[in-house]
């Protein structure tokens, strides 16, 4: 997922509708791809459906 530099305040926003799988990920002759140390948060992201409508 790219980013885009965080502002004045430090501050940046996270969309996750833009995340993307590497072509590796489609590819069989590659091993799955695990994110490195350092690509984690210390901030807890809360995600996924927040209003599910029952029909």
């Amino acid at each position: 997922m790219n980013l885009p530099a965080p502002g004045p305040d430090g501050a940046t926003v996270l969309d996750l509708n833009r995340a993307f799988l590497p072509p590796s990920a489609f590819a069989p002759h590659f091993i799955c791809s695990f994110p490195p140390p350092g690509n984690r948060l210390e901030a807890v992201v809360p995600a996924g459906e927040t209003r599910i409508l029952q029909h």
